[in-house]
């Protein structure tokens, strides 16, 4: 076993089955894909540590804990059409794509866009589509209704914009931002044309550009 399969093991015995995160498919997944081809070469050896890691300047890959914590809420079906907001690296399209159906991969940044677009060729993920958008919480209406939107990092603020893009019985998953350094991952269910909110476990990350302050929001 080479050093990072071991790493990974490790990452899923230490740090996920022990904080109850007990999806085998998942579990399996985190295993079987490689977080260290997704991360600066730099940074590879820090791949499976329980934090957030800096991709590019103000961009994070998920803590392993945080991110298997919202797949399991995500719950993802192989009938599913995900939205996957702000996947810096194509690391969490990647996972998405292999659980769900197809899906659509959006981000502002020119650079994660272009870097997202070279690892899902370098990995020759399936049915998925990438689009630069100019704004991530504005979501992209032109592929909705979604069964699952999964966003990559913290928000303050999520628009109706981008909830109604969520189909009757949808699930959207995040981390919101209570206050600077705390934050909740929460489940937004989509019924009869209402959302209904819930938080599920303690999680800190950045706010993801575009989830700042503002008027419009649904908390």
């Amino acid at each position: 076993m080479s050093k990072f399969a071991l790493q990974a093991v490790n990452m899923v015995h230490g740090q996920l089955e022990t904080n109850e995160v007990l999806n085998t498919d998942i579990l399996q997944l985190l295993v079987d894909t490689p977080r260290e081809d997704f991360v600066p070469s730099a940074l590879r050896g820090t791949a499976y540590i329980d934090k957030d890691i800096e991709v590019s300047p103000g961009r994070y890959m998920l803590a392993p804990m945080t991110f298997a914590k919202l797949l399991e809420l995500a719950e993802v079906t192989p009938s599913c059409r995900v939205l996957a907001i702000g996947d810096s690296n194509a690391y969490a399209t990647a996972i998405l794509s292999i659980l769900g159906g197809h899906v659509v991969a959006i981000d502002s940044n020119v650079e994660m866009h272009a870097k997202a677009l070279e690892n899902a060729a370098r990995f020759k993920l399936k049915d998925v589509d990438f689009q630069q958008v100019k704004n991530m919480a504005d979501g992209y209406a032109v592929s909705a209704p979604y069964d699952v939107i999964f966003i990559n990092g913290a928000v303050r603020i999520l628009p109706d914009a981008l909830t109604s893009q969520l189909g009757i019985g949808g699930r959207l998953v995040a981390i919101r931002e209570v206050k600077k350094g705390l934050g909740k991952g929460i489940l937004v269910r989509r019924l009869d044309g209402q959302v209904n909110i819930r938080e599920y476990f303690d999680a800190s990350t950045a706010v993801l550009e575009g989830f700042e302050e503002s008027e419009q929001f649904v908390f």
